[in-house]
């Protein structure tokens, strides 16, 4: 993981490309890395014990941003959506429930 170093908000995160590798913490830009096997192996089961207690459509798997404020966009692994947004939107809103 690395953190750029100049302070970024919500707008300037909005106009990175989509499928940017970064999550927006306090207003610093953090890369992350591709996950190893083992993580995106765990999350795929986080995600199919979710999906008989909440229906596949409210289980979403990342990237996908869950905007707090507008110095905070986390990508969590999985989310446990409260009601299902748009589907041209990419901010599902505040969760549920979200396993990084």
């Amino acid at each position: 993981m690395s953190t750029m170093s100049a302070t970024f908000t919500r707008r300037e995160y909005d106009l990175l490309p989509e499928g940017f590798p970064a999550q927006l913490i306090q207003g610093s830009l953090v890369r992350d890395p591709a996950p190893t096997y083992g993580h995106q192996r765990l999350a795929g089961r986080v995600r199919d014990a979710l999906v008989p207690l909440v229906g596949s459509d409210f289980v979403v798997m990342s990237p996908t941003d869950v905007v707090l404020d507008d110095l905070n966009v986390f990508q969590p692994d999985v989310v446990v959506l409260r009601k299902l947004p748009p589907l041209e939107q990419s901010d599902v809103g505040i969760p549920r429930v979200a396993f990084e």
